[in-house]
């Protein structure tokens, strides 16, 4: 269960607005992980997350 969830508008994200967590930064999809927090590169948050799993 997730707490404080809510759903993307991924057409939003396609057309240059942030939604939820996730936005499109110069055309690079990013997320933001908490509200005072700045954007980082989905993929280098994806990375992060898996290597605390130890993946």
């Amino acid at each position: 269960m997730h707490v404080g969830w809510t759903e993307i508008d991924v057409a939003a994200v396609d057309a240059g607005a942030a939604s939820g967590p996730l936005a499109l930064i110069d055309g690079v999809p990013s997320v933001k992980w908490s509200a005072a927090g700045g954007y980082m590169p989905l993929t280098a948050y994806l990375d992060e997350r898996l290597s605390l799993m130890g993946r």
